[in-house]
């Protein structure tokens, strides 16, 4: 996964205006600043150069894994037109690109964010290129926000920021201004899941319909799995500047997400998902699943015929089998074609 070219163009050119020695500095301190415990201030960012360097090395990362969650939402709603647009907490945007190839239907598309330097920077690479819909940034602070609903509202790597107390209350508003689907994405680390977890048992209860990546409205049974926790990747292609910044020497990476999607309307569940990358050996593929029954590993071996040619091609965070669905409001575990 790659960022669109034209915003890929936009961004380099705007890194150009940095030195690759400042651009590095700039990345170490935020990385310095991340990792303090408990650190729960807004935004870290205090210069353009961070500003910069953060959005170098991360917008290509949340742009996939943004890509891959909205992607399995497209899945569970084929039929349902997304044509208005909230981005919560938007940082340069990233989560409305992604959303722009998946819905082209969109025509408006709402930006909130707090750190005006990367407002700024998310209306320069807009400038850059010619998007088919309306752009509306809002500097605000989530929790004050008061607006009109959405067919689709995205909290992309944000609710890690607020205090813990502020969590269900920004989670109640952001479902209350989510006319169709609502896609919350954390960091694929223990902490990011317990906040998936936090949000998903908030929104059951408020009535919304699961739609992914869970195929139960029942306890997640990783919580009471040691070491274990709900996460996915997106393998992201880094640029010649992005393996510059990060001093790396891979031509990728994975980046490790958590997710939850919810809608207004049943949505089809996965009959179970695959929770961890498939083992493909000669003659069987052993799958890690998480299903209506729990956590369960399956072997597919070639005799099985058509399951098997369907093994060979799934990967870590697909549905299992991928021609079998349910609706969220069936707790019976029954299935149906898709």
């Amino acid at each position: 996964m790659q960022l669109p070219p034209e915003l890929q163009h936009a961004l380099e050119r705007e890194l150009e205006t940095i030195s690759s020695d400042e651009l590095q500095r700039a990345s170490g301190e935020l990385t310095a600043t991340y990792r303090i415990p408990g650190n729960r201030k807004l935004s870290p960012i205090s210069s353009q150069a961070q500003r910069l360097a953060y959005t170098a090395v991360r917008m290509p990362a949340t742009y996939a894994a943004a890509h891959q969650v909205l992607s399995e939402l497209k899945l569970r709603h084929p039929a349902v037109p997304i044509f208005s647009m909230l981005d919560l907490g938007a940082g340069p945007g990233t989560a409305s690109w992604a959303a722009s190839r998946l819905f082209p239907e969109i025509k408006q598309v709402m930006l909130v964010e707090l750190e005006s330097g990367l407002i700024e920077l998310g209306k320069k690479l807009v400038m850059k290129v010619n998007l088919p819909f309306d752009l509306n940034w809002v500097q605000q602070d989530l929790l004050r926000l008061e607006t009109t609903c959405h067919d689709l509202v995205v909290l992309s790597y944000v609710i890690g920021e607020l205090a813990p107390d502020d969590l269900p209350r920004l989670i109640q508003s952001a479902w209350k201004m989510t006319a169709g689907a609502l896609a919350v994405i954390e960091p694929g680390t223990p902490a990011g899941y317990q906040r998936i977890i936090t949000t998903r048992d908030l929104l059951i209860k408020a009535g919304a319909n699961l739609a992914a990546p869970c195929p139960h409205v029942r306890e997640c049974p990783m919580l009471n799995l040691p070491g274990q926790w709900c996460h996915f990747a997106a393998r992201v292609e880094r640029t010649s500047i992005h393996r510059r910044i990060k001093c790396g020497t891979l031509g990728h990476e994975d980046e490790k997400f958590s997710y939850v999607i919810f809608s207004r309307n049943p949505s089809s569940l996965a009959a179970a998902r695959i929770v961890r990358h498939p083992l493909k050996h000669a003659g069987h593929v052993e799958l890690q699943l998480c299903a209506q029954e729990g956590m369960k590993a399956e072997t597919v071996s070639r005799k099985q015929k058509h399951l098997y040619r369907l093994a060979r091609d799934v990967k870590w965070g697909d549905s299992w089998p991928p021609s079998l669905i349910m609706r969220s409001s069936d707790q019976s575990g029954t299935t149906e074609g898709q």
